[in-house]
C-alpha cells in the first residue's frame, strides 16, 4: 500500500511539474510571437522618400511615404508664369516600378492622372506612353508600353 501511495505522489509532483513548464513555455511563445509581430510592424520599411525635377525656373516636388509596398504623398508643380498644380499621390510598388495616382487641382479643375515611375538608387524616372483622357482622368491606354528613356528625372534630395 505505501508503495502504491509512493507511486501516487512522485506522478503527481512529475504532473504539475510538466503542467508548470507547459504553461511557461506556452506564456513564453506567446510573449515571443508578440515580440516580433510588433518588431515586424516596426520594422515594415516605413520611408520619407522626397524628389525634385528643376527644368529651368520649373520646380516639381514629390514627397512620399512609403509603407512596404504602399506609397501615399503629395506633389506639386511650380510653373514659372503659368498656372501650379498641388495634390495627393498614393499607389503601389511593385519591384522597381511605382504606379501612382495624382489627384490634384489646377486652374480651377479638380482633375487625376496616372503616373508611373521607375526607381533607381539616386532617384525616379517618370515613365511616358500613350494615354486617353475620360471625364477628369487621364490614364495609361497600354501599360506594359510604357518607356522610362526620356521620361522626366526627379533626384531623390533630403525631405526638409
Amino acid at each position: 500500500m505505501r508503495y502504491l501511495l509512493f507511486l501516487f505522489l512522485v506522478f503527481v509532483c512529475f504532473s504539475c511539474n510538466s503542467f508548470i513548464a507547459e504553461e511557461h513555455t506556452t506564456d513564453s511563445v506567446i510573449q515571443a510571437k508578440a515580440a516580433q509581430s510588433a518588431s515586424e510592424k516596426i520594422m515594415s520599411r516605413v520611408d520619407t522618400m522626397c524628389y525634385e525635377h528643376i527644368s529651368g525656373d520649373d520646380i516639381y516636388t514629390y514627397r512620399l511615404v512609403r509603407d512596404s509596398n504602399l506609397v501615399a504623398g503629395t506633389a506639386v508643380y511650380d510653373h514659372f508664369e503659368k498656372d501650379d498644380s498641388r495634390g495627393a499621390l498614393k499607389g503601389v510598388i511593385t519591384g522597381d516600378i511605382m504606379h501612382l495616382w495624382y489627384e490634384f487641382h489646377s486652374e480651377g479643375v479638380n482633375s487625376v492622372s496616372e503616373k508611373y515611375f521607375k526607381i533607381s538608387a539616386d532617384g525616379i524616372t517618370e515613365g511616358i506612353g500613350a494615354f486617353n483622357v475620360r471625364g477628369d482622368t487621364s490614364y495609361f491606354t497600354d501599360t506594359a508600353a510604357i518607356n522610362y528613356n526620356g521620361g522626366l528625372f526627379y533626384k531623390r534630395i533630403n525631405c526638409n
